[in-house]
Parts: C-alpha cells; sequence; structure tokens
C-alpha cells in the first residue's frame, strides 16, 4: 500500500510556516517566545491535540475539522471518520487507515464518501460512510456535515433495514455492532454501489461506490476474525 499524505502533516507543514513569519515579524524577544512554545508543541503525542496546541500558539484555525469538533460537539467516531475522509486522493472516494502490524493487533476503518451530495449540504459538503473494526468490535456509521434533528433513523440497503442511533450532536448515525454491522458489511461488499434508502431526508438517496470494497475489507475482517 502506498503512502498516503496525511492532511494532518500539510496542516502541520502550514503551522511551521505560520510559526516562520510570525517570527520574522515579531520582537526578537517574542520570537524566541513562540518557538519554544512550538517546542512544547511537538511533544504532544496525540494528532489532534497536537495540532491545536500549534492553533493556540500561532492563532491559526485547523483547516481539515469542520469549526464545530472546536465546540467539543463532535464525536470520536464522527472525528476519526472525518480524518480519514480527508486523506482521500484525487479521484479515489475511498480511504483505508490500518494501525499496529499486519496481523490481527490494531484497529481498522475503511470510509466511502458520498457520490451525490451536491445540494444535499452547504458548500456539497459530503456525508461519510464508515466501516471499521475497533477494540474488536465490528462497526457501520455514517457521519454527516451537519447535524439532523432525528435520535433513530431507519436505514435499508438492499433489502436489508436496520434502525442506526444518532449521537448527542446528531452528526453520527450508528448501526448496531458486532453481528449487525457484519452481516451488513457483507451484504453491501457483494453490491458495486448501494444507495441509502431512510425515512430521514439527509440520509435518503446517499449513494457510494463499493465495487473494490469486500477487497479492502479484508484487513478489517482479520482483526475482527470474520
Amino acid at each position: 500500500m502506498k503512502l498516503r499524505v496525511s492532511s494532518l502533516f500539510i496542516s502541520l507543514i502550514l503551522l511551521i510556516h505560520t510559526a516562520l513569519v510570525h517570527a520574522q515579524d515579531a520582537p526578537e524577544s517574542d520570537s524566541k517566545l513562540l518557538i519554544e512554545k512550538a517546542k512544547q508543541c511537538r511533544d504532544v503525542t496525540e494528532r489532534l491535540d497536537r495540532l491545536r496546541c500549534f492553533d493556540r500558539v500561532f492563532d491559526t484555525p485547523l483547516m481539515h475539522i469542520p469549526k464545530i469538533v472546536e465546540h467539543n460537539q463532535a464525536s470520536v467516531g464522527w472525528i476519526r471518520a472525518m480524518e480519514s475522509a480527508a486523506k482521500t486522493q484525487d479521484g479515489s472516494m475511498m480511504n483505508l487507515t490500518v494501525q499496529g502490524t499486519e496481523d490481527e493487533h490494531g484497529n481498522a476503518w475503511l470510509t466511502l464518501l458520498a457520490l451525490n451530495d451536491q445540494g444535499r449540504f452547504s458548500k456539497d459538503q459530503k456525508a461519510v460512510l464508515m466501516m471499521s473494526c475497533i477494540d474488536k468490535i465490528s462497526r457501520i456509521d455514517l457521519a454527516l456535515p451537519e447535524a439532523i434533528p432525528e435520535a433513530r433513523v431507519k436505514v435499508s440497503v438492499h433489502g436489508t433495514t436496520q434502525y442506526w442511533r444518532s449521537d448527542d450532536a446528531g452528526l453520527l448515525l450508528s448501526s448496531g455492532r458486532g453481528m449487525p454491522a457484519i452481516s451488513l458489511m457483507r451484504k453491501i461488499a457483494s453490491q458495486s454501489s448501494i444507495a441509502l434508502r431512510s425515512n430521514a431526508v439527509k440520509v435518503d438517496g446517499l449513494s457510494f461506490d463499493t465495487h473494490e470494497l469486500k477487497q479492502a475489507l479484508k484487513p478489517l475482517r482479520k482483526r475482527c476474525g470474520w
């Protein structure tokens, strides 16, 4: 698998560039202080926290994460889905993230960008379908660019109907974990494309290209044992 340039890495480079600009424009004492604070940010191990640290130091926004995340309204699953989708290469609608070694250890998740979001959400932002094996548990989530009011949503895929729960922010819909998620992943992987049917207006009609999904799901299957 070819290494992909992370949007987080790109953002980090831009933040470092901003640091240099600040350092050039500021008095020497202020420049040294900025550099010292930036060095402290480098020691932060969690990627999002590290970028937030740079954001505070240089007063620059995190470009790859919608503002709502900074208000602590989005769930970890939603952030994971959107971070993965941001790494999708041009011409592709899929991104696979694998943690740990090539054996059964570590988490893995795969995201698909919706094909037909034009006019559905503001600025034509895209919904993201995420399939994952997190802590040995299979999951399917639908991350939405904008919140919906429904707390429980009916979702049908090629004859299989489930009820997905919304998170507190109304941004992430989740199927049942374990066997319900595995069963639906198998159903989706057997199709070249899918269209979601739902009683939620923002969800109904979302379509995804799944013709490469069967092969891409192998790391998830291996880690979750199915």
